[in-house]
């Protein structure tokens, strides 16, 4: 074939090219050696190929990340409960702590009570013996309560060792004896008085050992107060009888000597007495009657009476009922003091009733 003829592609050339790529290739394998073989290229291409190694990496990797959660999550869990645990200490602790000072605050209270309550003890024992004292002081002035005095100096024998051995004294006696004698003679009321003279020993007695004793007083409206001549006769009058062992009055529930005492009518003035042989200079600002419980066999009469007698009071000499705190007694008041009266003998019936 000529140069200026051209010419078209045949497969011819690849062919021969092909032929020349597979000759060039077997010379090559037919050249190599053995030690030049490296096996890291077949471990290589094995692995690429073992989709079993990567399925049991799979599930190996899986596993251990299974068991990497499962141990997290048993920590946070014993975390919460360590957690829970302290915080259930915590408040055991504080629950502890609040009821330990409770308790010390409940026991320095009850010290400070006891404390208080010991002073106070403290306190009231010395006010009642400086009140024991005081009214220890004061007997000697009180007609309820003093020792009797000997009513009649010429009850005394006239043979007597006293009376040889102060004869001055005998006849200042006899001359005030006469000096009396004159004033009775001057003074039916007052004779009236000393002739229904009483012994004072029963009503003392009542009067001291009474568990109440209901109080009326009258109070002169008058600021020169009530006359001792007219009081001294209203008392006659209601049935009232002087005692001079004690310097006051009393009504008792009948003639009898050994009647029961109804009242006693002491004057508000200290020492309480009434002067009967000068009733006629004598003025005071007010009475208070007294009845004691247990005192009279029927205390109901006894007050009623009581009540009468203060009234009568107040009707003629123009007085004021007052209680026993110095307040102005009502018709409500009176009722009260009524109500106690009654109180007392129910409770001392019923008492004489569980006794029998």
């Amino acid at each position: 074939m000529s140069e200026g003829t051209r010419r078209e592609p045949s497969l011819s050339a690849l062919d021969n090219d092909h032929d020349d790529f597979a000759a060039s290739s077997a010379e090559a394998r037919l050249a190599a050696e053995p030690e030049d073989h490296d096996d890291s290229q077949d471990a290589e291409r094995y692995r690429l190929v073992d989709l079993d190694g990567v399925g049991d990496s799979f599930k190996s990797g899986s596993r251990r990340m299974g068991a990497s959660m499962q141990r997290s999550y048993a920590s946070f869990q014993q975390g919460l409960a360590d957690r829970r645990e302290q915080k259930r200490l915590n408040k055991v602790r504080r629950e502890e702590e609040r009821s330990h000072k409770a308790a010390r605050d409940a026991e320095l209270r009850r010290q400070a009570q006891e404390q208080a309550a010991e002073d106070k003890a403290l306190q009231e024992a010395e006010r009642r013996r400086r009140e024991a004292d005081r009214i220890a002081q004061a007997d000697d002035d009180d007609p309820l309560f003093a020792p009797p005095r000997a009513r009649h100096a010429d009850e005394m024998p006239r043979d007597s060792g006293a009376s040889r051995a102060f004869p001055a004294a005998d006849d200042g006696f006899s001359s005030d004896a006469d000096a009396n004698s004159e004033v009775v003679r001057a003074h039916p009321v007052l004779e009236k008085a000393l002739r229904h003279d009483v012994s004072a020993e029963h009503a003392r007695h009542a009067l001291s050992h009474a568990e109440e004793i209901i109080v009326i007083s009258v109070m002169s409206r008058d600021a020169q107060g009530f006359s001792g001549t007219a009081l001294l006769d209203l008392m006659l009058t209601c049935g009232l009888r002087y005692s001079r062992d004690m310097g006051i009055f009393h009504r008792f529930e009948t003639e009898d000597p050994e009647s029961q005492l109804q009242f006693s009518m002491v004057n508000v003035l200290k020492p309480g007495t009434f002067p009967i042989e000068s009733m006629g200079d004598f003025r005071t600002t007010g009475v208070t009657l007294l009845m004691p419980l247990p005192g009279a066999s029927d205390t109901t009469a006894a007050f009623e009476a009581m009540v009468e007698t203060a009234m009568v009071i107040v009707r003629h000499l123009g007085g004021e009922l007052k209680d026993e705190n110095h307040s102005v007694m009502t018709a409500q008041t009176v009722g009260f003091a009524r109500q106690r009266v009654q109180e007392f003998e129910r409770r001392n019936r019923l008492n004489r009733y569980q006794v029998n």
